[in-house]
């Protein structure tokens, strides 16, 4: 249960603050390593490699540790115009966390990051490698 609200708080927190600027990286078509999607909806599975998924994993941690430090940040900040600053701040960090981890694009990231919403077994992927990075620290 740990695992899949790490998950949903990453990826949720990934869609939003990342997907804005995906299509600025997209504009020579699908990312390399992800299977573009069919045009089904709910579900449909996505080929994800392995090493890939490893990066992103590896990535997700990284969101989530800025995620979290913004998060608090945010909550102690004076007015919206500083919580604003903050979230410009926080998405910036997002991106150059997951451009400094090796083997994944912003936009690979986006895009596994709204498929584990949906796909059931590319979430379970992930969740195990969540699992297996817990188990190893």
């Amino acid at each position: 249960m740990t695992f899949r609200s790490i998950l949903a708080a990453t990826t949720a927190t990934a869609a939003l603050a990342l997907a804005p600027l995906a299509p600025a990286f997209a504009q020579d078509g699908s990312a390399d390593g992800v299977a573009p999607e069919s045009g089904m909806e709910g579900g449909a599975d996505i080929a994800v490699p392995d090493a890939l998924l490893d990066s992103f994993v590896t990535a997700a941690l990284s969101v989530s540790s800025v995620a979290e430090d913004y998060q608090v940040r945010m909550q102690a900040a004076e007015n919206d115009t500083a919580r604003q600053e903050l979230a410009t701040e926080a998405q910036e960090e997002m991106i150059s966390a997951v451009e400094g981890t090796d083997g994944i694009t912003v936009e690979e990231y986006v895009s596994i990051a709204e498929a584990a919403q949906t796909d059931e077994a590319l979430n379970q992927r992930v969740m195990d490698l969540l699992a297996e990075r817990s188990g190893a620290e």
